[in-house]
């Protein structure tokens, strides 16, 4: 019998359990002792080998460390290999579309290229669609009605009625407060809900925050337990650009189907493709906007497409971001604020357009020329025509922000397109 040593890196819990039974793991005492049982000392195990053949059990958890090492990639070699932002690598292990794993040695997570390779097979299903951006519309009209609540709800209002439901607007119609068979709204808070209550309908779509949690949920529906007890609720978060919209908007769904009916076709089947940027804006008609103050122009003019602040000579980063900089502040951010002082990419997604145009946290340079996007390029990236005035207001800050504010229309198509699947499922 003899003892040897194993490192960190060789894990007990590792071998078969007919090898366990074999050999004993024991720790080294501070008089020098062997104590049969898990333990460690300064770091170390040590195992008592029963014969001079339990050396290959040694060789097997070497060998079995070492592949699995060469078959992981850090989170920046992971980031670098898909094109992506290491922040939306963590996304997707909250999300479990990919799965963090932890080696012996290391306490930083890595990836398996197995996992990366299913994530890389998985992102090329989404073949830019080379044609123009369409305005779905469905030429076949339904009996069905479809009440919209609240303000900014043009999305809602012209989504829906090209899906097939003949559309009330609450603010224009009084004849709104009726036995519904769908309510949709964009609500952030409970404030409006009231209008859903009163209508009672069959089912009610609420677009609200980018996420929700379950106490979230709970606060949401406060007050109005009676209501709420009638129906099946289900929360959601849908991706615009798999939705025939060239833009990265994730925002939470509440649907409430009353419990008389049947929930399917929800939430609605995403698309295999998306669209970028070029393709929806290609034929933008040409329209005012805001402009760049002198210095922001400056600056932004030195960002390439795709690339934000970081690619900015140092003097220049500290003068555009003051206290925001990281050799200015101790803040810790996660993101590493990559909205900021960034240009936009025609072969990329238009990320989430802000609805500030003078926001420094979030900006969205055109690709080529140095300006913010102008009104008919938000229009566009919402999936509205570009020449729809219904959002438009007498300053352009309004007019961004009533534009960003609305659900985009062909999100609000597919979402009344699977809402129609289950009022008919269920006659």
């Amino acid at each position: 019998m003899k003892v040897i040593k194993i490192t960190k890196k060789y894990k007990f819990e590792d071998l078969p359990k007919d090898i366990q039974e074999k050999i004993a793991l024991i720790k080294l005492t501070s008089n020098r002792c062997y104590i049969k049982g898990k333990g460690m000392r300064d770091g170390e195990f040590y195992i008592i080998c029963e014969n001079s053949s339990d050396d290959m059990y040694l060789s097997y958890l070497a060998d079995s460390y070492e592949t699995k090492k060469k078959n992981r990639m850090t989170l920046s070699e992971a980031a670098k290999e898909l094109g992506v932002s290491i922040m939306t690598l963590r996304n997707w292990n909250d999300e479990g579309k990919i799965n963090f794993c932890y080696q012996q040695d290391s306490a930083l997570p890595f990836i398996d290229k197995e996992d990366i390779d299913k994530q890389k097979k998985e992102m090329s299903r989404f073949i830019s669609n080379e044609g123009k951006l369409e305005f779905l519309k469905e030429n076949k009209k339904t009996s069905l009605n479809a009440v919209i609540i609240g303000p900014q709800n043009d999305g809602w209002f012209m989504g829906l009625e090209n899906s097939g439901f003949h559309v009330i607007d609450d603010r224009y119609d009084e004849d709104s407060q009726i036995d519904s068979d769908v309510v949709c709204s964009s609500l952030q808070h409970l404030k409006g809900f009231s209008g859903i209550a009163e209508n009672h309908p069959k089912i009610f779509c609420i677009e609200t925050l980018s996420r929700i949690t379950s106490k979230a949920l709970e606060r949401f529906f406060e007050g109005y337990d009676n209501f709420v007890k009638d129906y099946q609720i289900s929360t959601t978060i849908l991706k615009a650009e798999f939705y025939d919209v060239p833009q990265k908007r994730h925002k939470s769904f509440i649907l409430g189907i009353r419990k008389d009916l049947k929930m399917s076709d929800w939430p609605p089947s995403p698309n295999n493709y998306i669209i970028p940027l070029k393709t929806a804006l290609q034929n933008a008609a040409k329209s005012d906007g805001e402009k760049y103050t002198r210095q922001k122009e400056r600056i932004l003019k030195k960002v390439k497409p795709g690339k934000n602040w970081k690619t900015l000579p140092i003097e220049d980063q500290i003068l555009y971001m003051g206290n925001l900089h990281p050799t200015k502040t101790k803040r810790v951010t996660r993101g590493g604020m990559s909205s900021i002082a960034r240009r936009l990419s025609w072969d990329e997604l238009c990320p989430l357009l802000p609805k500030q145009i003078d926001n420094k946290l979030i900006d969205r340079c055109h690709p080529e020329e140095t300006r913010p996007l102008s009104i008919s390029e938000y229009l566009l990236i919402q999936s509205f025509p570009d020449n729809y005035d219904g959002l438009l207001s007498s300053s352009y800050k309004q007019s961004y922000r009533n534009i960003a504010s609305s659900i985009p229309v062909n999100l609000a198509f597919h979402i009344g397109k699977s809402l129609i699947k289950i009022l008919e499922n269920n006659k």
